[in-house]
């Protein structure tokens, strides 16, 4: 089967082999329909309802739980939260997913689609920022530019040297 993700990505999988055969009818576009084969369907093979269960199945999972606005709570935003910050992303990502969903969630309140704003009572992710400022000295800045040059010039170890 051939599908496009939530992401947009095209997709391909193989669900199985198919138990079917030609019904002899097309559609509009000329596609073929299937229909069970005869006799009983190998443990291995899928008939096309059992195909269109798993296909169901499946890009239910892509999409996720489409939760609606009204049952967004403080809790379930604070597992989305801890989960992110579990799988790994750095503090400053998902400090920067929060500020976008409370943002988005702050216009749907003020749209008039929820009655409050969850995000508003979470605790904000603090990232400290380094105030200090790596700054090379004129001597580091001449062995730098020395080393990337590569010539046949030598490195020059002082600028009193130049």
């Amino acid at each position: 089967m051939r599908y496009t993700t939530a992401t947009g990505r095209p997709t391909r999988k193989v669900l199985g082999d198919a138990w079917v055969r030609d019904s002899g009818r097309r559609t509009a576009r000329g596609a073929v329909i299937w229909r069970a084969a005869d006799g009983p369907c190998p443990e291995d093979h899928l008939t096309p309802k059992a195909a269109r269960a798993m296909l169901d199945e499946l890009l239910a999972a892509e999409r996720g739980a489409d939760t609606p606005l009204r049952k967004l709570t403080d809790a379930r935003i604070e597992r989305l939260q801890s989960e992110l910050l579990i799988s790994g992303l750095s503090l400053r990502t998902v400090q920067k997913a929060m500020v976008l969903l409370h943002g988005v969630l702050e216009f749907a309140k003020r749209r008039g689609w929820m009655a409050s704003n969850p995000c508003a009572n979470l605790e904000r992710i603090r990232v400290k920022r380094r105030r200090d400022l790596v700054v090379l000295s004129p001597d580091e800045v001449f062995l730098v530019a020395g080393a990337a040059a590569r010539t046949d010039t030598p490195i020059v170890k002082d600028r009193r040297e130049l």
